[in-house]
């Protein structure tokens, strides 16, 4: 079964405003990677992360790779059972998203 995702055309002047993090985070994550997350977890696919962000596909790959070793180097990772992009997403979506 396949999943709809969602995609934004090139002319689209939708921007993502900055997250307003507090200093304090309950998790390891960089703006930049948590912004990606975000995304994620509102089913965009990579492509259309990198449009609306201005980076290439393959830094979105890089951020959430980044972002899935600091899970494991701190033991967030299998505290909060993450495992891939999905998983990022997953616990993105119990934890964080208002």
């Amino acid at each position: 079964m396949a999943t709809k995702t969602k995609t934004v055309s090139k002319k689209s002047k939708l921007q993502l405003p900055r997250l307003n993090l507090p200093k304090e985070r309950k998790f390891p994550f960089s703006q930049r990677e948590t912004e990606v997350i975000y995304l994620i977890s509102n089913d965009y696919e990579n492509k259309t992360i990198a449009d609306m962000l201005g980076i290439s596909v393959e830094t979105v790959k890089e951020h959430v790779q980044n972002a899935l070793r600091r899970t494991k180097e701190v033991g967030f990772a299998k505290k909060n059972n993450i495992k891939s992009r999905t998983g990022l997403a997953v616990w993105w979506i119990k934890n964080e998203r208002a």
